[in-house]
C-alpha cells in the first residue's frame, strides 16, 4: 500500500533540506561566509566542472548526515557541469510512496529554495541545473527532481513581462 506522507513532512523536510544543504557549504575562515560563490569568482573559462567538484568534495567531508527524521543526505556530485544532492528515505523503500505526489509536493519547495536562496542561486547564475535525487531505504530510486537556470527565470517572470 501506497503511504501519502503529509504536506507538512514535505515542508519541514525541504526546509531541513536546505538548512543541511547550506550548512555543508564550505566556509571562508575569515568570515565564515559560505564560499561557493569565492570558487565560482576564482574560476576561470573551462573549469566549471572542476569548481563543480570542488564543492561536491567539501560538502561531502561531512555526510552522510540526516536532515529530518526522515531523510539523509549522502553524498554530492558535481560533474558535467550539474550538481547533484543524493538523499535517503530512511524510513521507506519505493514502493511505499506514492511518488507522484511526492514529486509534485516536493518540486515547489526545492525550485524556490534553488532561484532564491543566495547560496543556490550562485549555481543558477552560471548556469549549472541542481538535482535533487531521492532514494528508498533499500536504494531504489524514488525520485529525481532538477531545477535548471532557465525555471529561475521563468519563476521571476510575471504575467505583465511576458506580452
Amino acid at each position: 500500500m501506497k503511504k501519502y506522507i503529509k504536506p507538512i513532512l514535505f515542508v519541514s523536510g525541504a526546509i531541513a533540506i536546505m538548512a543541511a544543504t547550506f550548512l555543508f557549504v564550505p566556509t571562508d575562515n575569515m568570515s565564515g561566509r559560505f564560499t561557493s560563490e569565492k570558487f565560482f569568482a576564482e574560476m576561470e573559462e573551462g573549469e566549471l566542472d572542476s569548481v563543480l567538484v570542488k564543492i561536491a568534495a567539501q560538502y561531502n567531508q561531512s555526510l552522510p548526515i540526516m536532515v529530518n527524521l526522515d531523510t539523509r543526505l549522502d553524498s554530492t556530485i558535481g560533474i558535467n557541469k550539474q550538481f547533484r544532492y543524493n538523499y535517503t528515505m530512511v524510513d521507506y523503500s519505493a514502493d511505499q510512496l506514492d511518488i507522484k505526489y511526492f514529486t509534485h509536493s516536493m518540486r515547489p519547495k526545492l525550485l524556490n529554495s534553488a532561484c532564491n536562496t543566495r547560496d543556490m542561486v550562485v549555481f543558477m547564475n552560471h548556469g549549472v541545473p541542481i538535482t535533487y535525487a531521492y532514494y528508498g531505504i533499500q536504494g531504489n530510486k524514488i525520485t529525481e527532481i532538477t531545477v535548471h537556470p532557465s525555471d529561475c527565470k521563468s519563476l521571476h517572470t510575471t504575467p505583465d513581462q511576458n506580452t
